[in-house]
């Protein structure tokens, strides 16, 4: 899984659960046999909260499923979801 322009998340996945999972706080752009493409905003974040998905649960999953080249630097996930979170309010 990586993030891509902050707001962009492209996540290779052989798993129909795990695309069910991600559909719960992202909102899927594309989705092909082993790849989604979605995007993290405000509105999809907001509609996990609401459904009983805490922010650490979130940040929890992508962290643990991320790419180890972004999971090499934990922040940089984190200020990269930040950032989102202050991109979609624009």
């Amino acid at each position: 899984m990586v993030l891509v322009r902050h707001a962009v998340l492209t996540s290779i996945l052989d798993n129909p659960l795990q695309t069910a999972v991600l559909n719960l706080f992202v909102s899927l752009k594309y989705r092909f046999p082993n790849l989604v493409v979605g995007s993290i905003s405000r509105d999809s974040v907001k509609k996990a909260l609401s459904n009983g998905i805490s922010a650490d649960q979130i940040i929890s999953y992508l962290v643990t499923h991320a790419h180890p080249q972004m999971r090499k630097n934990v922040s940089c996930l984190v200020v990269a979801l930040l950032a989102s979170s202050a991109y979609s309010r624009n």
